[in-house]
C-alpha cells in the first residue's frame, strides 16, 4: 500500500533535521513557545494542504529519573 502523506517537522535549527531527507519531508524553524510562530506555521500548512490530519509533539522537559 502506498501512503503519499506530507510530513511537517519542525525543529528550533533547521541543521538538526538533516536526517529527514524524504521528498515528504517538509522542515521549519519553529519555537514551540512561541503562540505566534506556531500559529502562523499552522496557518501555512492549512492553505498548502487544506488541512491537518494528525498532529505529534514530542516537545518536551527530558525528566529522566525512576
Amino acid at each position: 500500500i502506498s501512503r503519499d502523506y506530507i510530513v511537517y517537522a519542525t525543529a528550533r535549527r533547521l541543521e538538526s533535521m538533516t536526517i529527514l531527507t524524504h521528498p515528504n519531508f517538509r522542515k521549519f524553524v519553529l519555537d514551540v513557545t512561541n503562540d505566534g510562530e506556531v500559529r502562523a506555521l499552522v496557518a501555512t500548512i492549512i492553505e498548502a494542504e487544506g488541512h491537518v490530519d494528525v498532529v505529534i509533539n514530542n516537545a518536551g522537559i527530558l525528566a529522566p529519573g525512576a
